[in-house]
């Protein structure tokens, strides 16, 4: 067995294997035609790279004591070869694209640039998050392509984050130590204004995380009732019931987030806070 922050398989560094994976997101450049779709694209990029930044400062954080035996490093260093590969290959794509369509119309890259500003403020917010797990103060001059189709894009993102998921399940005991790292993003983040589309973007990218923007988005903005069900006879109220005696006296209730929830049969059930009085679910 080794240690993982020191391990070194077929002479490279696993250090030096996230890092190199992390520095391919920085190459990708998306074409003008994508219109309205390159912000979302853009944004699952960031979080397949925040995801990847995620488990590889978990697994290289001396603290969580991580060890390896040879087999499961040789798995490690596999997945992200598979993952450079990925890049690659949709490199080249891209310039066999760019060579067939050059002269016979744009084939224009879209600039960061024409997000909206709060759009490029959370983008920039990403990136540096995952640039400070690298240790790094910039991402220096990267050689950048283009990928001028959006099916392509999400093509290589659901490799990408099948294979970081694979990693993710190689490291069991860096679990809770992701789960900080959440916490960490969805505090820096949650006070966006495009926390929202965060939000939607992680679906299929980052379902995990998903679950935390979610919660960290009702702890912020107030309650969020997703997929309760009532049948029968059953009582519920969602929301806050606050009687007169305590209105205007109470500036934050907090929130929470409530999902999936059954109430059945003559259950009665209040989602929110109660503050006093007598409300719709006594007799």
């Amino acid at each position: 067995m080794a240690e993982i922050a020191g391990l070194v398989i077929g002479g490279v560094s696993l250090a030096g294997m996230f890092s190199a994976c992390a520095d391919c997101f920085e190459c990708v450049q998306l074409g003008r035609n994508f219109g309205t779709d390159s912000q979302t694209c853009l944004m699952k990029l960031d979080l397949a790279r925040l995801k990847l930044s995620r488990i590889g400062f978990a697994a290289l954080d001396p603290s969580v004591g991580l060890r390896v035996s040879e087999s499961e490093g040789q798995k490690v260093k596999a997945i992200f070869g598979h993952i450079l590969e990925l890049f690659a290959l949709a490199e080249g794509i891209s310039k066999r694209y760019q060579d067939k369509n050059q002269g016979q119309y744009s084939v224009a890259v879209f600039d960061e640039d024409d997000l909206e500003a709060s759009l490029r403020q959370m983008h920039h917010k990403m990136r540096d998050l995952a640039l400070r797990r690298q240790k790094r103060s910039s991402w220096g001059q990267k050689t950048k392509w283009e990928v001028y189709e959006v099916h392509r894009v999400q093509s290589l993102l659901d490799d990408i984050v099948h294979l970081v998921d694979q990693l993710v399940a190689l490291f069991p005991p860096t679990q809770s130590r992701q789960i900080e790292l959440c916490a960490e993003e969805v505090k820096e983040l949650r006070n966006e204004p495009q926390f929202a589309l965060l939000v939607e973007s992680a679906e299929d990218v980052d379902s995990e995380f998903q679950k935390r923007l979610e919660a960290g988005a009702a702890d912020q903005q107030g309650h969020r009732y997703l997929k309760n069900k009532t049948t029968a006879d059953a009582r519920a109220q969602f929301g806050d019931h606050v009687a007169d005696e305590y209105k205007g006296s109470l500036h934050s209730l907090g929130g929470h987030h409530y999902e999936e929830n059954e109430a059945s049969d003559r259950a009665r059930v209040h989602y929110g806070n109660k503050y006093g009085g007598k409300y719709v679910l006594d007799d």
